[in-house]
């Protein structure tokens, strides 16, 4: 079952699309209008925020934790600490950049 990840449709982060696409992981994206946002999912979501991502029974909340799950799934996070750290880098300097955009 692939791992399907919930979003507005057409706008907010990416990060969590783009380490699922960089990663080769099977995904599914699942766009949500702001008209339907008010409805059942919102009261379903953890902390009541999108993005989430739905990997089998678990559900997870924040692009960042999302973004390193993906990650960890993809094997994107290195084999080092070394490697580790620049991931983390990396994934901040993206969030700063998405919230500049």
């Amino acid at each position: 079952m692939p791992i399907q990840i919930t979003y507005f449709a057409g706008r907010g982060k990416i990060l969590p699309l783009l380490v699922a696409r960089v990663g080769g992981l099977d995904f599914t994206f699942k766009g949500i209008d702001f008209a339907e946002w008010p409805g059942d999912l919102k009261a379903k979501c953890p902390f009541g925020q999108l993005p989430i991502v739905q990997d089998g029974e678990l559900v997870l909340a924040q692009s960042l934790a999302i973004a390193n799950y993906l990650g960890r799934k993809a094997k994107l996070l290195g084999e080092t600490d070394e490697d580790f750290g620049l991931s983390q880098s990396l994934l901040q300097e993206m969030e700063d950049i998405m919230n500049e955009v």
